[in-house]
């Protein structure tokens, strides 16, 4: 199936999934040609969050790789945390993001930081095109996050629908629809369904991340991806409880799950 007639049928799904009721908005058709706008702009964000998560290393990072390679902390542990609390990554992430991170537990747990969120939320206004209020904007924002982290199991709203509703209702559905006097806003509906959009956003980047172990071999690859993609890189990584269980889930293959 090619992924517009996926992405329709998907946005088609939530609708319902977000209220019966909206058959019975006089605004529905209306709301229904504006899906295919946000079809084509969600298709063409999905390129552009490949391409980066499959960007090769500038000459600068390459070099940025042989040091933290040849630090001696690098060699004598196999901790992901302790690796990546060297020096030469730290001044790495603190120059790129204007930061003072002191170890790089420290910038897990700023997770997800405002560098982070703001990307998150140019890209909810690009795609609505449509005025968000702030706290709209932050229900939103930590719903994604909320969904980054469960889908990092395999689940989706396909396989998993009931989990996925109920989230959706929950964490997303009612909070927003309490900022609208009638309970119901077109707004709301086109929310949950790029939110159904974006549950593969955490797949892309283990597909990218077991690319650079195919090329580079487990660790160096694992190291690659840290550099080639840091934000991305420690969200993933504020998921797990440690870095092992954090490390085994990028080697191990993605598996979807198989439907309820």
């Amino acid at each position: 199936m090619k992924k517009p007639i996926f992405f329709l049928l998907l946005g088609l799904g939530v609708l319902l999934l977000v209220g019966g009721i909206v058959v019975f908005v006089p605004i529905f058709k209306n709301m229904y040609a504006e899906m295919g706008e946000i079809i084509d702009k969600q298709t063409e964000y999905r390129r552009e969050l490949r391409n980066y998560a499959f960007q090769p290393l500038t000459e600068e990072q390459d070099i940025l790789l042989a040091q933290i390679e040849e630090n001696p902390s690098t060699q004598e542990s196999n901790s992901l945390d302790v690796i990546l609390s060297t020096e030469e990554y730290l001044t790495y992430i603190n120059n790129k993001y204007n930061s003072e991170y002191t170890d790089y537990l420290s910038y897990i747990h700023s997770m997800p930081d405002t560098n982070h969120r703001m990307v998150l939320l140019e890209r909810l206004n690009t795609i609505l095109d449509t005025e968000v209020r702030e706290d709209e904007e932050n229900i939103w924002v930590d719903f994604y996050y909320t969904i980054r982290n469960w889908s990092k199991s395999g689940k989706n709203q396909l396989n998993s629908r009931k989990e996925f509703q109920d989230l959706l209702t929950k964490e997303l559905v009612d909070p927003l629809m309490k900022y609208t006097k009638s309970g119901f806003s077109v707004k709301t509906v086109q929310m949950g369904m790029i939110s159904a959009m974006m549950i593969d956003d955490t797949e892309i980047f283990h597909k990218a991340w077991q690319s650079r172990m195919r090329t580079f071999g487990e660790h160096k690859g694992i190291l690659y991806a840290a550099i080639a993609t840091p934000d991305e890189f420690a969200l993933m990584r504020s998921f797990f409880e440690d870095d092992v269980s954090f490390r085994q889930w990028i080697v191990d293959p993605f598996e979807i799950k198989e439907p309820e």
